[in-house]
């Protein structure tokens, strides 16, 4: 694992981003990344065991993960980040929040495959459907024909350490959640899900503000590439820092 990450404006907090599976890197993300990071620091964690073709067996388990992060953040003098997930960078998310929350104030899950990873439909998607379109042949291929994911899949996967419960998440972490209603890795029950968080969020007081936005044409990743569905986001999220009155958070 190793990051990267640039100073920015001392008035917005620090951003950290977990990326999916893809094999075009971080420039899959160039456009999404602009967007969020404009005059301020980003931190990019690459997890390679994910990564297709990198052949890569070295697996980081949770623990490690975020030791790694901590010390990222201790080297940075940074004491909170906005974390961006997605897809698979939504598990990653998901290990921060359930291990070092202290350290994150807001958190932006797109294509949330860790909201359902635990429902049939994802897991029938994932290794059971027979593929039928060029998308199903190409996801067929890199989930168990790839060495690096297929290794990862069916070594070192647990669902128990994937899988994001809204409920767990702090009141203090604010949540802007997008979801593509013909991505069949986030069956729809996952708006539901969302829906539930945002209204005990409403219930609560002085909790941090969760907002959702659906796409109801996209399919899985079509978000992250599209500049309109990218304008979206960073106009979300900067709602919900100011609502939080996000300012930059450094160790003295």
């Amino acid at each position: 694992m190793s990051n990267g990450h640039h100073k920015g404006d001392a008035g917005q907090i620090p951003l950290l981003v977990f990326h999916g599976i893809n094999s075009l890197g971080w420039s899959l993300y160039s456009s999404l990344i602009e967007a969020l990071g404009s005059n301020r620091t980003i931190i990019l964690v690459n997890y390679d065991a994910i990564k297709p073709c990198t052949l890569c067996l070295n697996v980081i388990d949770p623990f490690c993960f975020n030791r790694n992060i901590i010390e990222i953040l201790d080297t940075n003098f940074i004491s909170k980040v906005s974390v961006v997930g997605h897809s698979w960078g939504t598990f990653l998310t998901g290990w921060i929040l359930k291990r070092i929350p202290d350290r994150v104030s807001h958190v932006t899950l797109i294509d949330p495959v860790a909201l359902a990873v635990y429902f049939p439909d994802t897991a029938y998607t994932m290794f059971y459907k027979p593929p039928q379109s060029t998308t199903d042949h190409l996801l067929r291929y890199f989930l168990t024909n790839d060495f690096t994911i297929s290794y990862n899949l069916q070594h070192h996967f647990e669902w128990q350490n994937a899988v994001v419960f809204l409920d767990d998440i702090p009141d203090h972490v604010g949540l802007v959640i997008g979801i593509s209603m013909k991505d069949e890795f986030v069956c729809s029950a996952a708006v539901e899900i969302v829906d539930k968080c945002i209204a005990e969020r409403i219930r609560k007081v002085n909790a941090a503000p969760v907002r959702k936005i659906i796409w109801e044409n996209y399919m899985h990743a079509e978000a992250i590439m599209n500049q309109d569905a990218i304008a979206k986001i960073a106009e979300m999220v900067c709602k919900n820092e100011n609502d939080m009155g996000s300012e930059i958070d450094t160790m003295k």
